[in-house]
């Protein structure tokens, strides 16, 4: 597991608990709201609390991992 620490807590998460590739959750990266990137983002890691932007030229569906050109 990770541990993470707020202003006011810390926080452990099993590794299981991550959400996978083409999702993300602003809580740490984890939990069971994890949403799929929208169309036009992309991302590449498991526990990603944000989606990236594709570059210029390129695109990708929802629940993308990378980009596509």
């Amino acid at each position: 597991g990770r541990t993470y620490t707020t202003l006011f807590r810390s926080v452990v998460v099993p590794d299981e608990e991550f959400c996978p590739p083409g999702t993300f959750s602003p809580d740490f990266g984890y939990g069971p709201n994890c949403t799929k990137c929208h169309a036009g983002t992309y991302s590449s890691m498991e526990g990603s609390t944000k989606c990236n932007d594709c570059e210029e030229g390129e695109y990708s569906g929802a629940g993308a991992t990378i980009c596509k050109t």
